[in-house]
């Protein structure tokens, strides 16, 4: 049945585009120890009818630098300007915007038409 195909397809093409976003994200996350970018995910919450990723960044894991978890620090090091560091600000939203819903809906669309081929 094509409304299965196509709605399979969306998914795939969906949950592909989600990773290459997040891969962009992962890229773009400030990094002296690395932990915070092992902090990221990115996490499925699709329903039946809203197809739906959500990237996030903090969990328990500690800084060996600040001996902080991530999750205490992750919104700060997002929010908040730091001049030593200014690559850092807004790092997730700058990506997300930088991949732009123009390229995500593009990339959808290739990997539907791809896999309905």
């Amino acid at each position: 049945m094509a409304q299965g195909r196509v709605e399979g397809a969306a998914q795939s093409a969906f949950q592909a585009s989600s990773q290459k976003l997040f891969t962009q994200v992962l890229n773009s996350t400030p990094r002296i120890t690395g932990t915070l970018a092992r902090s990221g995910r990115l996490t499925d919450k699709s329903t039946g009818e809203l197809l739906r990723s959500v990237i996030s960044f903090g969990d328990d894991s500690v800084n060996p630098i600040n001996h902080k978890k991530t999750a205490e620090y992750a919104p700060i090091v997002h929010e908040v300007y730091n001049e030593k560091h200014p690559g850092s600000y807004k790092w997730l939203e700058r990506t997300v915007n930088a991949y732009g819903n123009e390229s995500y809906i593009t990339d959808l669309a290739s990997a539907i038409r791809s896999a309905l081929g």
